[in-house]
């Protein structure tokens, strides 16, 4: 049976510790009330990963700090005598007498501990919850693939000497709620790069954040659950806004109140978003009669489309301030009287199934599915005939027995009897390509083999999201210098949608 702990950093010795609880209890002043300055996690030592990342052992954790002689200190829940206490520095691994879940209290002591960060993945699968910030006063914090990662703490971190959060719950991929997040103080922070990537159930107001010194917001809410306001946002400093909604499912929210005075990069900002017609159009009017709108960007929002009203703002973008832009159409803002309540593209082992459903309908004629592999240019695959007027659920359900290698995204086309239609969201499948049999050898030493029949342009990262070679694919058979690549683990993705890791010796 796994064993539970608690696992508590201390300013002192547990025999010192011990007296004074002694002392305390027999006066009756003692309070049992913990320590509010520690830092407090939660970690389950037997949490598993892939081989191929490096990891401890089932009764070890890695603490992944810049830190000097901190304080550790661990108790078991069920029976509080069985502890211990440590001093780290650095990256510090602790074993424990047995697997289980602890729970870690760190303070600085008399030394320094500032700083958090998975870069490397290192045990990030073992962290499962951050219950207390304390009075840490943190220089820069990162939980980089904290895939199951819980946050219950109620205090707030104390950023402010933070200057960077890139990364901070990137691939978190089980974190819904982070306690008062919107009262966080960021006003110092310039690096929002990657923030919420993958976080798919998070969803949390962030209203609240000055962001007024930020510079870069690239891929900041990538693949994220994320759909709330933010366009009281001070963004006029950021220069950097690549792929901040790409993929970003649910968000729908106008962004036409941002100056955009610094902004170089908008590309692929809003591809297969949420953004609806209305919230897109006035997204595009708000930018053109901004005096602060600068001249020569290029965005993209493509296959979303916007309000016809919205097209002499397209065209100031486009003519007065030389913008390059891809989007979809521009369409009536104003809402068929078909409730979608559902639409899925799941991946069968090789077909797509498609399925969506109405709550009801009024004088719908047909659905046509819609397919793409750039988000720009789409091809009708099927129709299915409409309820016409109904009052009940209804559903439909598509295959497509034959669907593109690598990433492709779905639509619905909803057409009524006068022939008026509007779109669907966006939904991505990507369609994996078996990577033991296409990277080889792995471990790599000089060069890695790639085998296949994706052709393109392949970057490769680091584990901390740096990308550090690209190439491009052209036969089935490429091979690519890794030699000066350092040892560690490296992700590989291509622009079709297939990736990859491999270990570099």
């Amino acid at each position: 049976m796994t064993k539970i702990y608690i696992l508590r950093v201390v300013l002192m010795d547990f025999r010192v510790l011990f007296a004074y609880l002694l002392f305390f209890n027999l006066s009756g002043t003692y309070s049992n009330a913990q320590n509010t300055s520690d830092f407090v996690t939660v970690w389950k030592t037997d949490n598993t990963i892939p081989p191929i990342l490096p990891q401890s052992g089932p009764n070890q954790i890695v603490l992944t700090t810049t830190g000097i002689n901190y304080n550790i200190a661990w108790e078991e829940l069920s029976n509080p005598a069985n502890n211990g206490t440590a001093v780290g520095s650095g990256e510090h691994t602790l074993t424990f007498p047995t697997v289980g879940t602890y729970v870690i209290r760190i303070s600085p002591g008399n030394g320094t501990f500032n700083n958090i960060s998975f870069g490397q993945f290192r045990d990030a699968h073992k962290l499962v919850e951050v219950r207390q910030w304390g009075d840490i006063q943190w220089e820069s914090i990162s939980f980089i693939a904290c895939t199951r990662l819980n946050i219950t703490a109620t205090d707030a971190p104390d950023l402010r000497n933070v200057t960077t959060l890139e990364s901070l719950f990137y691939a978190c991929l089980s974190l819904s709620s982070v306690p008062g997040i919107s009262n966080w103080d960021v006003s110092k922070v310039t690096n929002m790069r990657h923030a919420f990537y993958g976080t798919l159930l998070f969803n949390e107001p962030l209203a609240g954040w000055d962001v007024g010194n930020v510079t870069d917001m690239s891929e900041m809410f990538v693949y994220a659950a994320f759909n709330q306001p933010i366009g009281s946002w001070n963004v006029s400093s950021v220069t950097n806004m690549y792929a901040m909604f790409q993929n970003t499912s649910n968000f729908n929210q106008s962004l036409g109140n941002w100056t955009l005075s610094s902004v170089q990069s908008m590309n692929q900002m809003l591809d297969a978003s949420a953004m609806d017609c209305a919230n897109m159009a006035t997204t595009l009017e708000g930018w053109a009669t901004n005096a602060g709108t600068p001249n020569n960007v290029m965005f993209d929002a493509a296959g979303i489309a916007y309000g016809l009203p919205a097209a002499t703002a397209l065209a100031v973008l486009r003519n007065e301030k030389n913008w390059t832009i891809n989007i979809g159409d521009a369409v009536e803002c104003e809402a068929l009287d078909v409730s979608l309540i559902s639409f899925e593209a799941k991946n069968n082992n090789g077909p797509i199934e498609l399925e969506w459903a109405t709550a009801s309908e009024s004088d719908n004629d047909f659905f046509e599915v819609e397919r793409s592999a750039d988000i720009r240019n789409w091809d009708t695959i099927g129709r299915i005939k409409g309820g016409g007027t109904v009052n009940s659920v209804r559903h439909y359900a598509l295959t497509d027995l034959n669907p593109l290698e690598g990433k492709s995204y779905y639509r619905l086309k909803i057409v009524d009897l006068a022939g008026k239609a509007e779109y669907s969201h966006i939904k991505a499948v990507h369609i994996t390509i078996n990577s033991t049999q296409n990277v080889f050898p792995n471990p790599a030493t000089n060069t890695i083999t790639i085998l296949g029949k994706m052709r393109g342009q392949v970057k490769i990262y680091d584990l901390s999201g740096r990308e550090v070679l690209r190439t491009h694919i052209k036969t089935e058979r490429t091979m690519i210098p890794v030699d000066n690549l350092l040892r560690g683990t490296y992700l590989i993705k291509s622009e079709n949608g297939w990736d990859s890791k491999f270990a570099k010796d």
